[in-house]
C-alpha cells in the first residue's frame, strides 16, 4: 500500500540517520555550540534540505520544503 503511513515508516530510519549526521557535521564545521543552535535554525533547515533532498530524489520523491522548528537540548 502506497500511503502516508507506509512512506513515513519506510523513510524514518533514513531520515533520522541523515538528519543526525548533518546536524552534527554542521555544528562541528561551523563551530557552533549546542546551546547556540536555535539561533541557526533557518540556516540549519536549508543545510538539512540540501543533504536529504538527493536521497529522496533517488526514490522519485521531491522535497519541496523542509523546516526545523526547534531543537531540544537535554
Amino acid at each position: 500500500v502506497f500511503d502516508k503511513e507506509n512512506i513515513v515508516r519506510y523513510f524514518r530510519g533514513l531520515y533520522l540517520t541523515k538528519v543526525k549526521d548533518a546536524v552534527s557535521s554542521y555544528l562541528i564545521n561551523k563551530q557552533i555550540s549546542i546551546m547556540e543552535i536555535n539561533a541557526y535554525i533557518e540556516e540549519l533547515s536549508m543545510h538539512l534540505q540540501e543533504r536529504i533532498e538527493p536521497t529522496l530524489t533517488e526514490y522519485g520523491i521531491k522535497l519541496v520544503n523542509f523546516y526545523v522548528n526547534d531543537i531540544s537540548v537535554p
